[in-house]
């Protein structure tokens, strides 16, 4: 039954989804319904123009301007994903942070669950541009947005809050995990080292990390950053 198969791929992709990026089954469900249309549409217009193609060959060339209007359709979309990420590290921005924040303590307050809340301080930046160029300070700020990806799982959120700040949301970990997870990053950025250039002197640097946990330390996402700042 080609309706069934459709269903059952849905449905497996609704499971990939909750499961890969820790997201509830409701929520992931949405998000595969959401682009079946936009999937619909690719399909019919792949039809269309192999049709096309098969009936003349020239006719093909009458399908480039609707093809055209899908590429821009689908550009919309990366631009917006673009421009929830910070240019310099390729973490998300503080906007869309608190969008993932906000989405994690309501699902948390509805399957009475924890969300835990890293705020990460690289520990004298400025000390470092003074000495080295502002050049060394970015590469500790890019090195550090990878240690912090290197220690998180799928379902975590990482952003850059500004400057020389980052801020982590781990959905469903209370404080014991959400502990572990900053004692890891701390630990490997302190064992980490970074180069500027081939053949200079090696970058190191420490990190300061604030954790709370909702809800034992706010209820709202500003006052769980609060607590961990």
């Amino acid at each position: 039954d080609p309706n069934g198969k459709q269903i059952g791929r849905i449905l497996l992709i609704v499971a990939v989804v909750h499961c890969a990026h820790g997201r509830s089954m409701s929520s992931a469900l949405r998000e595969s319904l959401a682009a079946i249309p936009l999937d619909l549409a690719l399909a019919l217009s792949g039809a269309v123009l192999a049709a096309m193609w098969i009936q003349e060959e020239l006719l093909a060339v009458l399908a480039v301007g609707p093809l055209l209007l899908m590429y821009r359709g689908l550009y919309v979309p990366m631009l917006q994903h673009k421009s929830r990420l910070d240019p310099k590290t390729g973490l998300y921005n503080f906007e869309h942070f608190g969008h993932m924040l906000a989405r994690s303590l309501t699902e948390a307050e509805r399957e009475a669950g924890h969300v835990g809340v890293l705020m990460i301080d690289l520990d004298h930046l400025r000390t470092v541009n003074n000495r080295w160029g502002h050049l060394a300070g970015d590469r500790l700020i890019r090195g550090l947005a990878d240690v912090i990806n290197a220690e998180l799982q799928p379902s975590d959120v990482a952003a850059r809050f500004g400057g020389e700040e980052f801020c982590v949301v781990l959905p469903g970990a209370a404080a014991q995990l959400s502990l572990a997870v900053a004692e890891a990053i701390r630990r490997r950025m302190a064992e980490s080292t970074f180069e500027l250039h081939e053949g200079s002197d090696e970058l190191r640097a420490t990190i300061s990390i604030g954790v709370a946990v909702y809800p034992e330390h706010g209820q709202t996402p500003d006052s769980v950053l609060d607590a961990a700042d």
